[in-house]
């Protein structure tokens, strides 16, 4: 099998610094190996802008809906950019803000099972690692108010998509994927070390 690039996943409830992080990551590794900076949903692929508008409160979808969405803007988005980068960047890291288990922990309820939610998604490429960033929920409300630009539809209920979050992790952990959990509110020096180190030893040859 011919050698592809790592896939790293950087997951969290908003506010807890996803975007900040990855930013720092790609400024700090461009200079040593290729890297790609993407998120989800992507706007630019299938139905990416419809869930923008969901996202924003501009339009309304059920759960059924947004998951089937989401499952079609991952797919383009496999397609399109996942794949082709891994394939032809043996060295390169592909790093992706959210992913399937953002699906399951907001699209996985109201008749919506985590087996349906995975059944949509069974054909996406698995991470090589996910990251989750926790943090206290006192400090993700107040960041949440802080923001400038208006309420997204998952703000607010911190502790129930918390507590979903650790039920989507234990699930998608007993199907074999690598999932490691960080305090987002170290030093954000710290913090960048932490997810070095740990891809550090992901990557590494074992046995």
């Amino acid at each position: 099998m011919s050698k592809r690039g790592f896939f790293l996943v950087l997951e969290g409830l908003d506010g807890v610094g996803k975007s900040h992080l990855a930013r720092q990551l790609e400024a700090t590794l461009q200079s040593v190996r290729p890297v790609l900076r993407t998120e989800e949903p992507q706007v630019d692929c299938c139905a990416g802008q419809f869930l923008r508008q969901v996202l924003t409160r501009k339009r309304q979808a059920d759960v059924w809906t947004q998951a089937l969405a989401f499952a079609a803007n991952r797919a383009d988005h496999n397609a399109r950019i996942i794949a082709p980068f891994l394939r032809e960047h043996p060295d390169g890291l592909l790093l992706c803000d959210r992913y399937v288990l953002s699906s399951l922990v907001y699209q996985a309820r109201d008749g919506v099972s985590f087996a349906r939610v995975l059944a949509l998604n069974e054909r996406t490429r698995r991470p090589d690692l996910t990251i989750f960033l926790d943090a206290p929920a006192d400090t993700l409300s107040e960041r949440q108010r802080d923001r400038q630009e208006g309420r997204e539809l998952y703000d607010g209920q911190l502790a129930l998509w918390r507590s979903r979050y650790e039920e989507a992790i234990a699930i998608l952990r007993e199907r074999g994927e690598r999932i490691i959990q960080l305090d987002a509110a170290m030093a954000p020096e710290a913090l960048l070390d932490a997810v070095l180190n740990a891809l550090q030893g992901e990557e590494e040859p074992h046995g």
